[in-house]
């Protein structure tokens, strides 16, 4: 959600963008729960730069058990989930009349899920050019969701879903004349499944302007993370590190404190600030910025997922020294002991954050070479540029400089 907004902020300084897009209401209400109709703040806030063309709501949003009743299904039907919860007849009925009514250079499908409309773009746009973006290689996030997974009906769904995912990935991705992944990792996973056509990596990024150094003293006993709790990879790290990694680190330094940031928290992550009083559970909050600035450690126990977690070029950005498991790090070109520390089991990440809280010099070193480095390689508007430069590549000289895009 980070990445579409700023990559199509930046989009629109040199082409006309069009936005055609899906709503999650389950995951928008949290993040503006004090406004009266989320979607439309958030339709007048990308109207400041797009023109958003429709906004439709996810399908399994307006049913009960929704995801359950999609992830049965998938079992049965022809597409796996990750296709079959974005097929929606409004959507597709929305797509067609905005195709019917315009003309467009570039049509860029945001997540593989919209593959599944691509026919229609093909018959009603032929002479656009089509990419598809990969947040993550999906079917290589599934199997390694299902190699860490140890109920054994669970790993066995993510197994097939990753199977058939692949399947379907090696299929349409050579139908597009770009694909566009978050890193170079990335492009040589979805490049390892096969023939896939083009792939360009346009990495993640980072407001550099918004996310700066703290000028105030910040607390090396004060720890933090931050992410969206209803996406099992944050929930997991947060499990970790209550259960494996915070009994070791108390013991040793017992005046430490945790900060836990993000919306929808479940009942289980709730429980820990009941039984802890040092742990804060703080849900969704309006600005994250200030909690970031009083905080010592940034902690990124992430073993699952895919994709480059923006958190962590927030945290670089904001010059907070972080402890993270190098998974949490992938696509991002970090060295461990510059830009972070890098942690993969309980005791070392208990040794990673003694080392920060005990060395002021090193934390200093750490934050300062983080913040570098996002000045350097992933300021979202330099990325942003680079984007629209891919874009550009793919038209006929002719039309090159005068862009009409969707996305």
């Amino acid at each position: 959600m980070q990445r579409g907004y700023y990559l199509i902020k930046e989009l629109s300084k040199y082409a006309e963008v069009d936005l055609l897009a899906f709503n999650q209401p389950r995951l928008l209400d949290p993040l503006l729960p004090h406004e009266p109709n989320p979607k439309a703040v958030a339709i007048d806030a990308l109207n400041e730069f797009v023109c958003v063309r429709g906004v439709v709501d996810v399908p399994l949003s307006e049913v009960s058990h929704g995801n359950m009743l999609i992830a049965l299904k998938s079992l049965v039907s022809r597409y796996p989930y990750n296709i079959n919860w974005l097929i929606s007849p409004e959507f597709k009925a929305s797509l067609i009349s905005l195709l019917e009514q315009e003309h467009y250079d570039v049509v860029h499908f945001d997540t593989i899920g919209l593959a599944y409309y691509l026919p229609e773009v093909k018959r009603l746009c032929p002479d656009a050019r089509i990419s598809l973006g990969h947040h993550n290689v999906e079917s290589h996030m599934l199997l390694r969701r299902a190699k860490l997974q140890s109920n054994i009906l669970k790993k066995f769904y993510f197994l097939q879903e990753g199977i058939r995912l692949g399947r379907y990935e090696r299929a349409i991705c050579p139908k597009f004349d770009l694909n566009i992944t978050c890193s170079d990792l990335d492009s040589d996973r979805l490049r390892e499944l096969g023939d896939v056509g083009r792939v360009e990596t346009i990495e993640n990024g980072v407001d550099i302007d918004y996310f700066v150094p703290s000028e105030s003293t910040r607390d090396p006993k004060k720890l933090i993370f931050i992410g969206t709790m209803n996406w099992y990879p944050n929930v997991d790290a947060m499990r970790f590190f209550v259960s494996d990694v915070w009994p070791l680190l108390t013991r040793e330094l017992p005046d430490l404190t945790l900060d836990i940031i993000g919306a929808a928290p479940p009942e289980e992550i709730r429980n820990y600030a009941r039984e802890d009083s040092r742990i804060r559970v703080l849900g969704f909050v309006d600005d994250i910025r200030p909690y970031m600035s009083q905080a010592g450690i940034y902690v990124c126990p992430i073993r699952d997922g895919g994709g480059t977690k923006l958190k962590v070029l927030d945290a670089f950005s904001s010059g907070i020294p972080m402890v993270a498991h190098p998974i949490a790090c992938e696509g991002i070109a970090v060295e461990d002991g510059r830009d972070v520390v890098l942690a993969s089991t309980p005791d070392e990440f208990m040794n990673g954050i003694k080392l920060l809280v005990d060395g002021a010099d090193m934390r200093h070193s750490i934050s300062a070479a983080a913040r570098r480095l996002v000045e350097t390689r992933y300021s979202f508007a330099s990325i942003g540029k680079r984007l629209y430069m891919e874009f550009d590549a793919l038209m006929p000289e002719a039309q090159s400089g005068d862009q009409q895009c969707v996305g």
